[in-house]
């Protein structure tokens, strides 16, 4: 037997936290059961990885560049030329009520949104449209996941628990501690054993608010002249970051590393995490740095449920720069910490892969038999 098809609607399949999240997913799942394919509207880094695995990336042109009406034209098309989709699993938050609702008038069955944000970018008039678009899913969305409650409620019906919490999850092996990545790493950055390393992990662009973490490395560097800091991710503040080192008279010990394969080893070769975003559903990175052991300083604008439980977080006010500086100064000398295996349990791929298997099968046939009666139940 052919495997069930999934769709996955995103803008493109780079390292943010949806697209990793899917990834980690895709890589565990049962590919003789439940393949996935992908429609998206820019070329990404996993293009290639997901071809090798058996998928195949669909391109249509984005509304950014045609339009919101040539947009959902392209869409209907696309659902239209493809029967073979029964399910659509939409990852572009409001967005996704635009294209759930092309696939409602294509007459695909199963239309899943799932929102992976707590908050809307761009523009006034940007953001009133997506808003719009948004509120099409009370009628479009057959089944309804959030990343966290927060999430779900900013999308979704607040005060009405209309979605389920599918928590993003990670490869726990791979981003375990390893003294030999923390060496192999220091030595080709020329960074001493004792030295304090500070990492942050994300796109740069407004939300994830780099410019405070390079104010506080700033005024850090004061206290702790060895003191370096890697930004690991690129985006379109890069440039202006870059800047900002050079006027702070950082920027010899503020590395950019651009996109990176292997998080992991930077992880291990840091000594705190910073993440003092203005907003985010469920931050994978933040996840990764937990699962290294790793302590991890955090904007108190971030839910608590990625919190796993291990004393490692420590949730800071962005309107006060002074405690995260005080908190730094209280965990120096920095400890790693050892991750009870219970605890990774909750955030190991696995799992999610094989209860997300479950659903789908169900979900198609339920769809094949004529019911929508089917609903996610998860063993994480």
């Amino acid at each position: 037997m052919k495997p069930m098809r999934v769709l996955h609607v995103l803008v493109n399949m780079n390292r943010g936290g949806a697209e990793t999240f899917l990834m980690n997913i895709y890589r565990r799942m049962d590919r003789s059961l439940v393949q996935f394919d992908f429609l998206t509207s820019k070329p990404g880094v996993f293009d290639a990885e997901i071809r090798a695995l058996g998928g195949t990336v669909h391109r249509i042109p984005g509304a950014g560049e045609v339009g919101p009406k040539l947009y959902q034209s392209a869409l209907y098309d696309f659902f239209r030329r493809h029967p073979q989709y029964q399910i659509v699993h939409a990852h572009m938050d409001q967005m996704s009520g635009m294209v759930l609702g092309q696939a409602a008038r294509a007459g695909l069955p199963v239309r899943i949104a799932h929102s992976h944000s707590t908050k809307s970018e761009g523009g006034r008039l940007k953001r009133l449209y997506k808003w719009y678009a948004g509120k099409q899913l009370r009628t479009t969305a057959t089944d309804r996941f959030a990343c966290s409650t927060e999430a779900g409620e900013w999308l979704f019906e607040k005060g009405k628990r209309t979605f389920f919490v599918l928590p993003n999850t990670i490869d726990t092996d791979r981003f375990r501690y390893s003294s030999l990545d923390r060496h192999r790493m220091r030595r080709a950055w020329q960074i001493s054993s004792k030295a304090l390393v500070l990492v942050q992990v994300g796109r740069m662009e407004e939300p994830k608010n780099h410019e405070m973490t390079l104010r506080l490395f700033a005024a850090l560097k004061k206290k702790r002249p060895d003191a370096r800091l890697f930004f690991v991710g690129d985006g379109p503040e890069k440039h202006r970051l870059r800047s900002l080192a050079i006027q702070l008279q950082v920027a010899s010990d503020v590395h950019f590393t651009g996109i990176q394969d292997h998080v992991a080893a930077y992880l291990s070769a840091a000594d705190l995490f910073i993440m003092p975003s203005f907003h985010e559903g469920y931050p994978v990175t933040l996840i990764e740095a937990q699962v290294s052991g790793l302590p991890c300083l955090v904007s108190d604008h971030i839910t608590k449920e990625v919190d796993l439980q291990a004393g490692l977080l420590h949730y800071l006010p962005l309107h006060d720069t002074g405690s995260w500086i005080e908190t730094i100064r209280m965990l120096l000398p920095p400890k790693r910490h050892r991750i009870p295996e219970a605890v990774l349990d909750q955030v190991d791929a696995e799992k999610t892969a094989a209860s997300l298997t479950g659903f789908y099968l169900q979900k198609g046939k339920g769809a094949a038999d004529g019911r929508e009666d089917y609903r996610f139940h998860a063993d994480v």
